[in-house]
């Protein structure tokens, strides 16, 4: 996560519960593992906020703290975290989408899938404004089967996977858990929730449709139609955590509801006839995308690179990125490394007008 959020992150959760709050407490917690453990110098500025987020991951993950582990989707530190990086980057949003944003979606064809790293809503946003249609999940069916399913081609959509989730998602499977544990108490009671209980103001829907495996994980995420009226209303942060993967290194450990939009991606690319990278340097911490991205590039170029489609050709992989000075230029190339060179070009200028007919072209 850039240091530029996460300072707004802070900000916004000093405004909301003072100084002190449980983010500030697990920082100087942190602050002094990192002292006694490492002997880290520096103060709660200068903590490297993945690596304290993946302490965290941890610390949940094995329920370091027994009894006192809040719930199924984290403790307290890293609701607030979602529920704050959600709130600043819905105020980030402008009310009426930029016109690059929508030149961006009117080149995008049904053909189209984008994979994306983001957290926010602009290119959702951007679809509905010009009325493209598109889904949130890999696959549609027609038909489920014992162990398998039939394709539904019928309906021409963009595919958007949110690979870490989104400001507007929320899990309903921990209301779900608790309404089957109600029911099951000796004196059955009702299950409160802002968004999930019966009566509740807040309209939402599966980001899935259609028919669905009964064990599917994507059945309990929810999309919100309006954001604000969560981050604004009076509902408090652990109530409504949206459903995203905190910046953080150990992440994967809570992307199983995700593992859709994953699988056989390994395997993919040969017969694609377009692949491209928007802005995404392969950071460290992001390993298992690097691995992916991988494979992925290593099948594109390396299968059929002459294939041929309705009078279509396999173009080169395009990576667009702002990248200014000749050692930042370096450096993507750098990252990039294992792509072929000669079928990899580059957009160093950022996302423009030009850069989008460049990258679609």
């Amino acid at each position: 996560m850039a240091v530029e959020l996460f300072r707004e992150v802070r900000k916004r959760v000093r405004q909301l519960l003072g100084t002190d709050n449980p983010l500030e407490r697990d920082l100087k917690y942190y602050l002094n593992y990192l002292h006694n453990t490492e002997g880290f110098s520096g103060s709660t500025d200068d903590v490297d906020i993945e690596k304290f987020l993946s302490y965290l991951d941890i610390e949940h993950y094995l329920e370091l703290e027994g009894s006192d582990t809040w719930s199924d989707e984290g403790n307290l530190t890293q609701l607030l975290v979602r529920h704050t990086i959600g709130y600043v980057l819905l105020d980030r949003i402008p009310r009426k989408i930029p016109e690059l944003y929508k030149h961006f979606a009117s080149r995008l064809t049904p053909s189209d899938w984008i994979l994306t790293f983001n957290y926010d809503t602009l290119l959702e946003q951007a679809l509905e404004s010009i009325g493209a249609p598109f889904r949130l999940f890999p696959n549609r069916f027609s038909e489920i089967h014992t162990g398998s399913a039939t394709i539904d081609p019928s309906k021409e959509e963009v595919v958007i996977l949110k690979m870490h989730g989104s400001i507007d998602w929320f899990d309903k499977s921990t209301y779900n858990e608790r309404v089957k544990q109600a029911t099951e108490y000796p004196i059955p009671y009702t299950v409160k929730h802002p968004l999930f209980a019966p009566g509740t103001v807040v309209e939402s829907g599966p980001i899935v449709d259609g028919p669905r495996f009964v064990d599917d994980p994507l059945l309990q995420i929810y999309r919100v139609k309006n954001p604000a009226s969560v981050y604004t209303g009076p509902y408090q942060y652990w109530e409504c955590s949206p459903f995203l993967l905190n910046p953080s290194h150990n992440k994967l450990l809570y992307a199983k509801p995700l593992i859709e939009f994953w699988r056989g991606s390994g395997r993919g690319g040969g017969l694609q006839l377009g692949l491209g990278v928007i802005g995404y340097s392969l950071p460290d911490y992001d390993d298992y995308a690097r691995q992916t991205i991988y494979k992925f590039s290593k099948n594109y170029q390396g299968y059929e690179p002459d294939f041929e489609l309705d009078g279509r050709v396999k173009r080169p992989v395009r990576i667009l990125d702002y990248r200014p000075t000749d050692s930042e230029k370096a450096d993507l190339r750098t990252r990039y490394q294992f792509m072929d060179a000669k079928r990899t070009e580059y957009w160093y200028d950022g996302m423009s007008d030009e850069g989008i007919e460049w990258f679609m072209a």
